[in-house]
């Protein structure tokens, strides 16, 4: 088991020994009972994070995979520089796991990382897992990531399923005329989560769009046209004359 003092090859770690060995001083100078042991709890941490960080070198992807979902529940403070790395890995379910771990800790400088995944990586589920890691995310360069989604060739469902999903949360005129095409797609498990997006950004330049969604072969679809339109007559019918 390594000490305080031993200083890791890895500098992604050597940084947390450091931060920690400063921490320890810090405590045993207060005399502070409750510090020491907050201290205690840490550096067991460090040493599990060490452990984790070692996993990430092993040749099995898999390994791998499960070294970064234990960085992506750990959330250290430096997550994303361990993280980052493996977004070009040679497997691409590690470059996944990668991917939506970027989402989980949650730190905004992770999304020029995941957008830059979401456009160039060459295999559609790791394209699509960066997606949906942005979804814990906003800002005006993931509205423009997810818009162009739509505009680009469809080579699966997922991708696009993600962008309908998502683009509910950005009440712009570009979202809104994004979730008009993805409502024209073939595939009805794309048209669902696009009907339930469209309805949150209802408004009354979409009422021939509801009605031509009155057609739809699904349902579900159908269904939530029925109250989107429902919902336009209701603000007309209370709009003040």
């Amino acid at each position: 088991m390594p000490s305080l003092t031993d200083r890791p090859d890895d500098p992604a770690v050597a940084k947390l020994y450091e931060a920690i060995g400063d921490l320890v001083v810090f405590a045993v100078n207060s005399n502070k009972e409750f510090l020491r042991w907050g201290v205690v709890e840490i550096v067991l941490m460090s040493e599990e994070l060490s452990a984790i960080v070692q996993k990430l070198k092993n040749s099995d992807p898999e390994i791998r995979e499960n070294a970064l979902d234990k960085i992506g529940t750990l959330k250290p403070s430096n997550a994303l520089d361990i993280i980052q790395h493996f977004l070009s890995d040679a497997d691409p379910e590690v470059r996944g796991t990668a991917a939506c771990n970027l989402g989980e800790i949650r730190d905004r400088r992770a999304v020029p990382y995941l957008i830059n995944v979401a456009r160039v990586d060459s295999t559609e589920e790791v394209r699509a897992d960066a997606l949906l890691a942005l979804a814990e995310y906003r800002s005006s360069e993931i509205l423009n990531c997810l818009v162009d989604e739509v505009y680009r060739e469809k080579r699966s469902r997922r991708p696009r399923q993600e962008v309908a999903r998502q683009l509910k949360h950005y009440d712009t005129e570009s979202s809104v005329d994004a979730l008009i095409i993805l409502l024209q797609d073939e595939d009805v498990y794309v048209r669902i989560p696009t009907v339930d997006s469209l309805k949150e950004l209802n408004r009354p330049r979409l009422r021939e769009v509801w009605e031509k969604a009155m057609d739809d072969e699904s349902y579900y679809v159908t269904e939530i046209a029925r109250e989107a339109l429902a919902h336009l007559d209701s603000f007309v019918s209370t709009k003040p004359i």
